[in-house]
């Protein structure tokens, strides 16, 4: 059985699901995919194979890398070139100097309100359902962080930019903003995912070249590769059975674990040998982190990977 990763370069004009779907097909395996990517976006989509679908909502909330181009004067419903022209600029007046400090300005913690045509459910439908009915339903905004957003070329009416953000955050409502704060208008044309979470480009396969093969073993990497980063927490060999059962563990039965770890970080714990068991979430009681209190710890496991 194949259990693992495997790091697929999306074509354009296709469905995060209808990827899904041909490489279920394709190789009669259980799959998902960590982390939607609209029809007109390319680029890095993780698909966690067999079990390890099971550790999806680990990665679904990682940090993203995008390079894109929107283009200025214009935008539609969608806030992509997919959808219906709604407004238009006469002209378009912008320097260098003034989307470089646009971009910067967004920088940081901002509040985003997702797209019309979106995934979001609002009461039980997702927006783009509602749209497509002519509904208007109330969008609320969602924190999100904007690590680094630069421009990578000038060329009007065409920026390329480089983005660094947080999961959650609608590249197609950056855009949009943009072209607010600039008075011209702006939609996006391109855009391609260069990361996601641990998962990069470099280490993705086109679907095109995938569906040449008989097997995913030459593209699957396994669990264990993409939790190197992970703080590693270790029990007693007397508690290791309770650890898989969900059992919380405390400072007490600890072996040895981060001094750094932050209140609601995961990490991984293992065996003795170094065998992962689980991933866990850092949790304290008593004294705030802040103060140190280590002796209050609690690792509560959320995933348990020995089975996988």
């Amino acid at each position: 059985m194949m259990d693992g990763f495997v790091i697929l370069d999306k074509p354009k004009g296709m469905t995060s699901h209808d990827v899904v779907e041909r490489v279920r097909r394709k190789f009669r395996v259980k799959a998902g995919h960590l982390g939607t990517l609209d029809p007109l976006a390319t680029g890095v989509l993780p698909l966690a194979i067999g079990k390890a679908t099971k550790l999806a909502s680990i990665f679904l909330q990682k940090d993203k890398e995008y390079e894109g181009v929107m283009v200025l004067g214009f935008a539609t419903d969608t806030y992509d070139v997919e959808g219906k022209v709604i407004k238009k600029s006469e002209r378009i007046s912008v320097r260098e100097e003034d989307v470089r400090d646009c971009f910067s300005r967004m920088e940081g913690e901002i509040e985003q309100i997702p797209p019309l045509y979106s995934a979001v459910k609002v009461r039980g439908k997702r927006l783009y359902e509602w749209a497509r009915k002519g509904v208007e339903v109330e969008r609320k905004t969602r924190r999100i962080k904007v690590f680094s957003f630069k421009l990578r070329e000038f060329k009007l009416p065409r920026l390329r930019f480089y983005v660094h953000c947080s999961s959650g955050t609608y590249i197609r409502s950056l855009v949009n903003e943009v072209g607010e704060r600039l008075g011209c208008y702006a939609t996006l044309e391109e855009l391609r995912r260069l990361r996601s979470g641990p998962f990069r480009l470099k280490d993705a396969v086109s679907l095109e070249e995938l569906e040449t093969r008989d097997s995913l073993l030459p593209y699957l990497f396994p669990v264990e590769h993409f939790l190197m980063d992970f703080k590693e927490v270790r029990v007693r060999e007397d508690f290791e059975e309770k650890v898989i059962r969900g059992t919380p563990v405390y400072r007490y039965i600890l072996l040895d674990y981060p001094r750094d770890v932050e209140k609601g970080e995961l990490v991984k714990i293992v065996d003795g040998k170094g065998k992962i068991l689980c991933i866990a979430e850092a949790k304290f009681c008593g004294r705030e982190i802040e103060e140190k209190a280590f002796n209050n710890i609690i690792f509560q496991p959320r995933r348990v990977l020995k089975r996988i």
